[in-house]
């Protein structure tokens, strides 16, 4: 499973998703809040580039 940062994009605003796109964010499919008059949402998610190198201390 995926795991990272994720967002809820407001589908009526197709360049704020266009936008995350070119950040490298990737769409997971739609989402509507159990919510009277929720809008749908395009949810995003960011992959994180493995930490490397160090030592946990």
């Amino acid at each position: 499973m995926p795991t990272g940062p994720t967002l809820l994009v407001d589908q009526s605003h197709p360049k704020v998703h266009a936008l995350y796109r070119s950040w490298g964010w990737t769409t997971l499919g739609d989402l509507r809040p159990h919510i009277p008059n929720a809008p749908l949402f395009h949810a995003m998610l960011r992959e994180l580039a493995p930490i490397t190198g160090g030592s946990a201390t």
